[in-house]
């Protein structure tokens, strides 16, 4: 997100708009936050965790960051899962109230023994249940289902290949981008707009009129956005299209080895998605 912001990029935040919100506001970015939010976080409150903390003067309060931004103003410590689940460990505490999936209550008391975790309210004394940090879509995972599935390879999802590249796509970005940050290896390439630069995984991507300069053409501004479209990871090498074209040919190969080859037109596109993803 520093690095978007640096090349003055408009990002467009999505799904949750609570934790796009504090990365705005922790990064300074130019964000549109897409109108959408987690059942659980979102329904914590600040003025009952306020009356909360009154009765537990010591507490340490502990929230996720997909909490509304009242609810992260009254934290000591606000970050991802692993990130409270840490904060729990090191902080200076002996009783924590967790704005947090009510689900992560047993992982919390048994990774830190003689320590009262306390469940922070999302809604007020009326209420039938006023500590209802519950999600019921993962409730519905158990180690039984588990068992099952992983015997008998059933319940099987399929989904539509248009719709997996794009999503495999995302993924690999993310994954790369989070390796070359722990490395400290460039990260011109792993996130269209990052850095400005041309390169890809380190293969520099240069244009057809700088042939003249610096010996064989590159791919065109369109084949790099075919190449970052297709796969993070991708490698690439110039042949002479069969097709006739007067564009050169390009080849790209992914990191499971599986190639396919296209004019930088726009069916090499196409081409791309079908091949690589399918």
């Amino acid at each position: 997100m520093r690095a978007l912001k640096e090349q003055g990029q408009k990002i467009l935040w999505a799904p949750d708009k609570h934790l796009g919100s504090h990365i705005q506001v922790e990064t300074g970015a130019d964000m549109v936050l897409w109108n959408g939010a987690c059942i659980v976080h979102d329904e914590f409150t600040a003025f009952e965790l306020e009356a909360l903390k009154k009765e537990h003067p010591l507490a340490k309060v502990l929230v996720h960051t997909e909490s509304p931004a009242d609810v992260v103003a009254l934290a000591d410590a606000v970050g991802s899962t692993s990130a409270i689940l840490k904060a729990a460990r090191e902080l200076d505490a002996r009783e924590f109230i967790v704005a947090i999936d009510s689900g992560m209550m047993h992982k919390l008391c048994t990774l830190n023994p003689g320590k009262l975790f306390i469940e922070a309210p999302t809604s007020g004394n009326s209420a039938t249940c006023k500590s209802c940090a519950h999600c019921p879509w993962k409730a519905m995972n158990g180690l039984a289902g588990l068992a099952h599935v992983l015997e008998h390879g059933t319940i099987e999802v399929h989904i539509d290949p248009a719709l997996g590249w794009r999503a495999r796509l995302l993924i690999d970005r993310m994954l790369a981008f989070t390796a070359a940050q722990r490395e400290g290896r460039p990260l011109a390439g792993l996130v269209p707009g990052i850095d400005g630069s041309a390169s890809l995984m380190g293969i520099g991507i240069g244009s057809p009129n700088s042939a003249k300069k610096a010996g064989p053409a590159g791919p065109s501004k369109a084949a790099s956005k075919l190449i970052q479209r297709c796969s993070p990871e991708v490698r690439w090498s110039l042949k002479e299209c069969p097709a006739g074209h007067t564009s050169k040919r390009i080849e790209l190969t992914t990191r499971t080895e599986n190639s396919v080859s296209g004019c930088w037109t726009a069916p090499s596109l196409i081409m791309c998605k079908e091949k690589i993803f399918s």
